[in-house]
């Protein structure tokens, strides 16, 4: 009887875990600068790191030249990716293929629109500015 619990356990287990999400994407392809362009010149930045196991991420967002929020912090839950800044800006979006997160943005009430980041290597320096 005791081994009927253990064995019905571990199938719980295996499909509760069937619907977990990898911590890192394959070989760590996420680490490094992000940019997605909304209109002519607002940028949305997101540096990724790697500390160990865990995927960090930072966001950034720009109009022309100036810095609308900055150091806002990435939720991952790889593949999924979202961004909540406390001026109302969200970004909920997936990493579709190498180089790509595609999804969707809105500011405060406005209904959502479509934005997609690719890889672009030093595009968050604007970012370090103080």
């Amino acid at each position: 009887m005791k081994s009927v619990h253990v064995a019905t356990g571990l199938v719980f287990a295996l499909i509760a875990c069937a619907t977990c999400a990898s911590p890192l994407p394959p070989s760590s392809s996420a680490v490094g600068d992000w940019e997605g362009r909304e209109g002519r010149f607002v940028y949305l930045h997101i540096r990724f790191t790697q500390q160990g196991n865990d995927l960090q991420g930072t966001a950034c967002y720009t109009s022309d030249l100036d810095v609308i929020f900055k150091g806002v912090p990435v939720q991952i839950n790889y593949p999924h990716v979202s961004v909540s800044a406390p001026n109302g800006f969200t970004f909920v979006g997936d990493f579709v293929a190498k180089g790509t997160i595609s999804g969707n943005r809105s500011m405060g009430g406005s209904p959502p629109s479509s934005m997609t980041l690719n890889l672009s290597s030093g595009s968050y320096a604007l970012c370090l500015t103080p």
